[in-house]
């Protein structure tokens, strides 16, 4: 694979291991940063070009050659500042850009608006990546990545099939498939099948699903072969990431606690998931998990 040139805009845990990732990987990478210290200590550490200056200005973005970026990628933890880099940065001639946001549904769930309205190449969640990869270990799913779409209406959910997937064992005809969900493709190594009533997959396969967001988790139930018991789940901290995981355990059989160290923002939680036992303390306080018996 010949080499690239990748332009990023911040330099914290996400742009870090970005550039850290990509000039491994022999790539050519140009960090910009504000902050003095974040932009000395990439510096620093990685064989890489770094900008101090603002992502947002011309002067930055032409200093770091963003006109010959192959992929100019914004991942600071400003959404907006995000957002007005990027069309600037298509505008000097970066050829693709990617901007990372961090609300997991407000802009994900229009991330089409946004990527017309902006020019924008990619609109990149993290909290929604991170939300989806923790739902998957606590559901026993194997989904792999998740697509919104008719403003969340539709989803499109891509996962990962194991030996005993019914997609596996019979024909697609044969598999009772809730109705309002499909089976849109099959991924078997480099080969994209698009398949009729006779395809059955194969175990390791990759599979797209398109399905209403009402029943698109009964589909994915049945086609990973998830494990129906989920028994308790302890949510450490209370921030964005937690709520998003809450809301969607609100759908399942399931006992939560979340332990929050602020009381403002516990008793917001409190009266935003009734139905969940919510704690006032620090999650990093042994005692207090050992009295509420976060090991079972």
């Amino acid at each position: 694979m010949s080499a690239k040139r990748f332009l990023v805009m911040g330099a914290g845990e996400v742009g870090y291991h970005l550039a850290e990732s990509l000039a491994r990987d022999g790539h050519k990478v140009t960090v910009i940063e504000l902050d003095k210290a974040k932009a000395e200590r990439i510096k620093d550490q990685l064989d890489i070009t770094v900008i101090q200056g603002n992502g947002a200005h011309r002067s930055s973005l032409e200093g770091a050659g963003v006109a010959e970026s192959d992929l100019y990628m914004a991942v600071t933890s400003s959404d907006e500042a995000n957002l007005i880099a990027a069309v600037l940065a298509e505008h000097l001639g970066a050829e693709r850009s990617v901007v990372r946001v961090g609300s997991a549904e407000e802009v994900i769930i229009d991330r089409r608006i946004y990527e017309q309205v902006f020019g924008v190449d990619l609109l990149l969640s993290t909290q929604l990546l991170t939300t989806t990869r923790i739902l998957n270990t606590i559901r026993g799913h194997n989904t792999m990545a998740v697509e919104y779409l008719a403003e969340g209406k539709v989803q499109l959910r891509k996962l990962h099939l194991d030996s005993d997937s019914p997609l596996v064992e019979k024909p697609l005809k044969e598999v009772d498939i809730p109705k309002g969900s499909l089976i849109a493709a099959i991924f078997r190594g480099e080969e994209a099948i698009i398949p009729s009533g006779e395809d059955r997959a194969e175990p390791g396969d990759d599979v797209l699903i398109l399905g209403r967001a009402d029943v698109i988790s009964t589909t994915e139930r049945l086609v990973s072969r998830a494990r129906e018991e989920i028994g308790r789940v302890v949510i450490a901290g209370g921030g964005a990431t937690a709520m998003s995981i809450a809301g969607i355990l609100e759908s399942l059989e399931v006992d939560v606690k979340i332990i929050e160290i602020e009381r403002p923002r516990a008793e917001m939680l409190a009266q935003r998931f009734p139905d969940f036992e919510v704690l006032l303390g620090d999650c990093t306080d042994e005692a207090l998990l050992r009295s509420e018996r976060v090991g079972k």
